[in-house]
């Protein structure tokens, strides 16, 4: 199932991605605690993941460049 989400965020599907993010969400929380010190500031940490997630990995569309996402490269 993972690899399936994988594939499916690789080429821009949000819920997929969401999907993974959820998938080790303790194990980033733990993560961005143990380098913020702060609850807060993990929160903070975990929204600004997911945020960056979701933006990097929306396709692209110009009529010069055929379309990508940056998590397709």
């Amino acid at each position: 199932m993972k690899f399936e989400l994988e594939q499916r965020a690789i080429r821009g599907d949000q819920e997929a991605i969401l999907s993974l993010i959820e998938m080790d969400e303790d194990i980033l929380y733990r993560m961005a605690f143990t380098y913020m010190k702060n609850e807060q500031d993990a929160m903070d940490v975990m929204q600004e993941l997911v945020y960056k997630a979701l933006k990097k990995c929306i396709p692209f569309n110009s009529t010069n460049m055929p379309e990508h996402g940056l998590c397709a490269s």
